[in-house]
């Protein structure tokens, strides 16, 4: 019926909760990674300007907006279920 709602809501919220609590561990590894690029000869300038970019905000409003849909998926389903169970 609606089991495909369940592994949904979890991956929505699982990705979320991800992405929030390991935001600035990422951007701390592509700052890294950005600064040994700077060292080398062979760093385009395409790849300095990708990785010079701050992303941890980027993460946090993407994990925040999955763990919004997580909420609003589980209230539909909700909704859906009551209006099945009343006559």
């Amino acid at each position: 019926m609606m089991l495909w709602r369940i592994p949904l809501a979890l991956g929505l919220f699982g990705i979320g909760v991800w992405c929030l609590l390991y935001a600035e561990r990422v951007q701390v590894r592509i700052t890294y990674y950005h600064e040994s690029l700077k060292r080398t000869r062979y760093a385009s300038q395409f790849f300095l300007r990708v990785t010079s970019v701050n992303y941890e905000m980027l993460l946090r409003f993407f994990g925040l907006i999955l763990i919004l849909g997580f909420f609003l998926l589980v209230v539909d389903t909700g909704m859906r279920i009551e209006r099945l169970r009343t006559p």
